[in-house]
């Protein structure tokens, strides 16, 4: 009798520790996400792609005076909305009270000049489909030009197929331009004139041109019989 009752009293101690070992270990926890000393006073942003798109980063402000221990995605959810040009928004905890956060926004693809309209628009074309109004010329990247209407709703995405296809290729994108005259595309490149014909199928004519600027140069004029035919004079 006296055996299992010792037994007991061990029993309940030990519960009893590990219940003081959690109930302290809580606290702990609990002091630690309120104490002033984790709480965000300052953050670093660093965009990894070079844009000179400007950014909405106000939201970014209310992370200011929260316990770094809470800071998750849902922070960062409000600045990607704000900004149809951000990707993704990762960040990394320098305790005990800085952040590091690297914005990555989708890839700029091409600079649009339309003038279709009394005032010219400038626009970014970004990997995404979007464009983004910019005047701006620190962009290094190839120019599309409209100078005549209508436009295909599927225009923009035909450009982002064909520079995102040409750029698996040894080539210097931002030395392609391209114009759009309202029915047929023409580009060219270092003195090359290309005649796309109807602005379709441009990934794969963008795989023919490709090809063919790997294996020789020229400095004359290729055009399109069909998406993947062509005939040169060089």
């Amino acid at each position: 009798m006296y055996d299992q009752f010792e037994l007991v009293q061990k029993r309940t101690f030990k519960t009893f520790l590990n219940f003081s070992f959690l109930i302290l270990l809580l606290i702990l926890i609990f002091f630690t996400i309120l104490s002033t000393k984790y709480r965000v006073t300052n953050f670093e942003i660093k965009r990894i792609e070079s844009s000179s798109v400007v950014l909405n980063l106000g939201s970014l402000e209310s992370i200011k005076g929260e316990s770094i221990w809470l800071v998750n995605e849902s922070d960062f959810e409000k600045a990607i909305k704000e900004n149809n040009t951000i990707e993704n928004i990762i960040f990394t905890k320098n305790l005990p009270n800085s952040l590091l956060i690297e914005i990555k926004e989708f890839e700029s693809i091409a600079k649009i000049i339309d003038f279709r309209n009394s005032i010219p628009k400038n626009t970014i074309l970004f990997k995404n489909q979007l464009e983004v109004e910019n005047s701006s010329n620190d962009y290094q990247l190839p120019l599309v030009t409209i100078t005549n209407g209508p436009v295909a709703e599927n225009f923009s995405g035909e450009l982002v197929s064909f520079f995102v296809t040409l750029k698996k290729y040894n080539l210097n994108i931002s030395d392609f331009s391209l114009v759009h005259n309202g029915s047929n595309l023409i580009g060219e490149f270092r003195g090359l004139s290309i005649y796309f014909g109807q602005p379709i199928d441009l990934g794969t004519k963008a795989s023919v041109i490709g090809d063919f600027l790997s294996n020789k140069s020229c400095s004359g004029e290729i055009r399109f019989l069909t998406s993947e035919e062509i005939v040169s004079n060089c």
